[in-house]
């Protein structure tokens, strides 16, 4: 995605730019739940700023996160109000 956006040309009023970005990713894998949805964009942020201190046109990508089932659902069940 980086190299397309850089290879690509840009015309903005008759003038030619270039552009190039800096990405923050973050893999989960597992089950997720919104509860998490947060936590993933400050961990996609971390790495987006982690990209940017590394230079122009760079990328961060952190490890996985994997979730436990059994804290995912005991969360769910609090999240509810519901017992077990």
């Amino acid at each position: 995605m980086r190299s397309k956006i850089e290879n690509r040309e840009f015309v903005i009023y008759d003038e030619e730019i270039s552009l190039t970005c800096s990405l923050g990713l973050y893999m989960i894998c597992g089950e997720t739940d919104d509860m998490y949805f947060d936590q993933v964009i400050e961990l996609v942020d971390r790495q987006l700023y982690k990209a940017k201190k590394s230079g122009r046109n760079m990328s961060g990508l952190d490890k996985a996160l994997t979730v436990d089932k059994a804290k995912l659902k005991y969360y769910r069940c609090l999240k509810r109000n519901l017992r077990f």
